[in-house]
């Protein structure tokens, strides 16, 4: 919760300042097809092993809302603490704008969704 609410107000300070076209079509693309086809993959080959509970309708809803991405951000202070990046602000920003994206989509997403899921089920 403290990490989301430094993150907001880091927004609010500039983080995006530097975001550029290529940077957010990056964020778009990881959250609307990268991490759903990759997470699809790797659930496609639980299934079939009995190694997950979830039918592949879950399976599809896990894959798209995913393991949420503040982690990156984690991942992002300690590369640039180790490395020189050159484009560092633009690399925050592009992490950032990836970040909100994806707790913006899913956020608005997730209550509409899981209650499709529950009607499906026959629950709701």
């Amino acid at each position: 919760l403290l990490l989301l609410l430094l993150f907001g107000a880091s927004l609010t300070w500039g983080l995006l300042a530097d975001l550029t076209w290529a940077g957010a079509l990056v964020g778009v693309l990881v959250v609307l097809v990268v991490r759903p086809l990759t997470a699809g993959l790797s659930l496609a080959r639980a299934l079939p092993l009995g190694r997950t509970a979830l039918g592949p309708r879950e399976a599809r809803v896990v894959s798209f809302f995913g393991v949420r991405g503040i982690g990156s951000l984690y991942y992002l202070a300690y590369g640039t603490a180790q490395t020189g990046f050159t484009q560092g602000r633009e690399i925050w920003s592009a992490v950032a704008f990836t970040v909100l994206l994806s707790i913006v989509v899913h956020g608005v997403l997730a209550t509409p969704v899981m209650n499709r899921l529950d009607q499906l089920r026959g629950t709701g």
